[in-house]
Formats: C-alpha cells, structure tokens, sequence
C-alpha cells in the first residue's frame, strides 16, 4: 500500500485516515488514554511487516506528496528565499 499526503479537496489514489483528527488548527476529537494508545500501538505494531520492524536494514516505508502539495510548497520555498534575499541586500 503506497500513502499519499494531499490537500483535504484533493482526489488522490491513497486510503484516507480513519478518522479526522484535526481541522482549522483544531483537535477534532478527544485524545484517547495512555492505556488506549499503547494497546493501539501494540495492535498497530502487530500488522506492520517484519522488514519495517528490523533496526539494520530496514525497509523505508515512503509517503508521497500530492501535486498540488508539492505544487504548495514549491510556492512557499520560493517565497522564503526572495523574503531571505530581500533581507541580506
């Protein structure tokens, strides 16, 4: 299965979150408990293939980018240099 991080309107190939957990900046529902989280890690932990899990020579579990993401951050990069070499001059 290959992830894809896109903008929220964006029609992208990738299984979506299971559920929205953030929006506006904003916690979009309650966080669970500490026993929660551990059992969920654990069950997590329990279905990732063994070639994530090794410490040498793992396998890279790679996230892409959406167009329109990198199409963003390509803006952004550009504006953050012009501002930096605004500010040296």
């Amino acid at each position: 299965m290959r992830h894809c991080l896109g903008l929220e309107d964006e029609k992208i190939n990738s299984e979506p979150l299971p559920i929205k957990v953030m929006e506006n900046d904003r916690l979009t529902c309650n966080l669970p408990t500490l026993e929660e989280s551990r059992n969920n890690c654990l069950l997590n932990l329990s279905k990732l293939p063994d070639r994530f899990k090794r410490l040498r020579n793992a396998s890279k579990h790679v996230v892409r980018q959406s167009l329109k993401l990198r199409q963003i951050k390509k803006d952004l990069s550009a504006q953050i240099m012009k501002a930096e070499k605004s500010t040296l001059h």
